[in-house]
């Protein structure tokens, strides 16, 4: 058997300030004989033993919250030392941010606002305001310390003393635009003018384009309306949403008609999934008498295919935007064909004067012969019609052509005679008929 023995010292530790039984410190930590040995109700000098190695700690605050003013906590304890413990009465500091929240940071720990604590008096301490704070789209930027101290100063008080930081409440301005450069989104400060624009048009890609309608905004005092620049008061946070609408070109076109060029309307942007009147002139080229080569409008096609036209075979219709797309107004070429008959005999078909026949098409005319006394003898033809002998014709028409219808005069042959005469008769031809 060996018995257990500790090295301890016999330390003197002078308590300055606490007064018994009223105002007296206590031992927050201390080791005998291996175990916590702490007393309380301390005041005047502390003399006792401690295991060798070990910390001894007096309190911080006396039962009358004085405040320790020098070093209360020794270790290691390895000499019976003689020391001494100031305490001072505790003053009761506030360190606080004007709006109520948030937080502030004494001596480089992060506190919530407002932060209570008890210093010694006279002792030095470092605040500092921290800034920005946010919340949300509200935040609030330093403005000074209460004491006109820097942002982050040092401070004491022999006092009660509250510290308060000032602030200015700043508000946040939220722009939202799909399209465009939108301007103004930012802080500002409460109750002051926030002003905010987009550009009216986005850049044009292959025949779309984005046209601004207009702000939609939320939080008292926000703008709505069609302006693309706006002014607002920031008395709350307040968001601004651009409103836009998807506009297509539609073009219009037309092929077949050489060189001449209809009036056609309804080329230009349009909102999306709208339906847009156009229109081409039907006839090019019909402006005169003389005039034997004319364009007629025949239906419209699209680029790329699949517009939804209402009536594609008419100069006048609607087409539905859903994408970009070209129209082409298709023309076919038609030639004018004259048909004279100078001596009026008959009616013939088709009948005297100017028509107009497509290109390509067949042509078929006749006459009845005789007619009043004239037989047909033929016609004469130019362009596509050659010159014939016939009652009738047909072709195809290439080109400006006409048609004169050619008669003779018919003459009736009487021939009298006596049956003395006949014999004289006798044999004599009369055009194919023996007598």
């Amino acid at each position: 058997y060996q018995p257990g023995c500790y090295h301890q010292w016999r330390p003197s530790v002078v308590l300055i300030g606490p007064s018994c039984p009223d105002n007296t410190a206590f031992l927050e930590q201390r080791s005998l004989d291996g175990e916590s040995n702490l007393e309380v109700n301390l005041c005047g000098t502390w003399q006792d033993w401690v295991d060798g190695g070990t910390q001894l700690t007096f309190s911080e605050l006396t039962t009358l919250n004085w405040v320790a003013r020098d070093p209360r906590s020794f270790y290691p304890v390895t000499s019976a030392f003689i020391a001494s413990i100031r305490y001072a009465s505790a003053v009761t500091v506030v360190v606080e941010n004007d709006f109520g929240y948030g937080f502030v940071e004494v001596d480089t720990v992060r506190r919530s606002s407002p932060y209570e604590t008890g210093w010694a008096p006279g002792t030095e301490h470092i605040i500092t305001a921290i800034s920005p704070q946010e919340f949300g789209y509200t935040r609030y930027v330093f403005n000074r310390w209460s004491d006109e101290g820097e942002e982050s100063h040092t401070v004491s008080t022999v006092h009660d003393t509250t510290f308060t930081a000032y602030f200015r409440m700043q508000y946040f301005l939220d722009i939202n635009s799909e399209y465009g450069s939108p301007e103004g989104e930012g802080w500002y400060n409460a109750r002051t003018e926030a002003t905010f624009y987009v550009s009216s048009y986005d850049s044009t890609s292959e025949g779309v384009r984005s046209t601004f309608v207009g702000w939609v905004g939320s939080g008292e005092g926000s703008y709505t309306g069609g302006d693309t620049s706006a002014t607002v008061i920031m008395n709350n946070p307040i968001t601004e949403t651009a409103e836009w609408e998807t506009q297509y070109y539609l073009e219009l076109t037309y092929d077949g008609c050489d060189t001449l060029e209809p009036e056609q309307e309804g080329e230009g942007w349009y909102n999306a999934s709208t339906h847009i009147d156009i229109s081409t002139d039907y006839y090019l080229g019909d402006d005169g008498e003389r005039d034997s080569v004319r364009y007629v409008f025949d239906h419209w096609e699209s680029r790329p295919s699949g517009a939804s036209i209402a009536n594609p075979d008419s100069a006048n219709t609607r087409v539905y935007l859903d994408r970009p797309y070209t129209l082409i107004a298709v023309y076919k070429t038609q030639y004018r064909f004259w048909v004279s008959n100078p001596t009026g005999h008959d009616t013939p078909e088709p009948e005297e004067g100017a028509h107009w026949y497509t290109e390509g098409s067949t042509i078929r005319g006749y006459v009845e012969s005789p007619a009043e006394g004239s037989y047909c003898v033929g016609y004469e033809g130019t362009g596509s019609l050659s010159d014939g002998t016939g009652t009738s014709f047909a072709f195809v028409i290439e080109e400006p052509s006409s048609v004169e219808w050619l008669w003779g005069d018919q003459f009736r042959f009487c021939l009298l005679y006596t049956s003395d005469a006949a014999d004289e008769l006798d044999g004599v031809d009369l055009g194919g008929r023996r007598i």
